[in-house]
């Protein structure tokens, strides 16, 4: 089941990623359809991707991932918000955003080197270019390749 996710979050990652790369934008309308999907598939019907970091024993294995998802969605989104400040425009409220969805999608475990890769790859391109350029591919793709070794672990 955990490959049906990937390919489905890898589609939604990759829509974002095109609609970055082309207008330099990441519309709120798909953010809004994307998150809840993505919480329910990954709460829901994840199994062997899905480890949180706290188990309540007293409840169920649900009630853990959606504890963890909630969590990381708000770290990824507070982490990007705040380099989005840091940087003074470098980083938009889009790709906020979308860390939020990589939070959801991947949970605290995977989050940060799906983070980490996404932004240090980002960071480079935009270095080497010397002006700024859209991070939703970066992002898109180092999380897109943190699920997939998740998996084949």
């Amino acid at each position: 089941m955990d490959h049906y996710l990937i390919a489905a979050a890898s589609a939604i990652l990759l829509a974002f990623a095109l609609k970055d790369m082309q207008r330099q934008i990441i519309p709120n309308k798909w953010i809004m359809i994307a998150a809840p999907l993505a919480a329910m598939a990954s709460i829901f019907w994840s199994e062997a991707l899905r480890q949180p970091i706290f188990y309540f024993e007293q409840f169920d294995r649900v009630f853990s991932v959606a504890i963890d998802a909630l969590l990381a969605q708000n770290l990824a989104y507070a982490f990007i918000f705040l380099l989005a400040k840091l940087t003074r425009g470098d980083i938009g409220g889009g790709d906020a955003k979308l860390a939020m969805l990589i939070g959801l999608i991947t949970g605290v475990r995977m989050l940060v080197p799906a983070l980490a890769i996404g932004l240090a790859a980002g960071a480079l391109i935009t270095y080497a270019r010397e002006k700024p350029t859209p991070l939703a591919p970066f992002l898109a793709a180092s999380t897109i390749g943190v699920l997939l070794m998740g998996v084949l672990q």
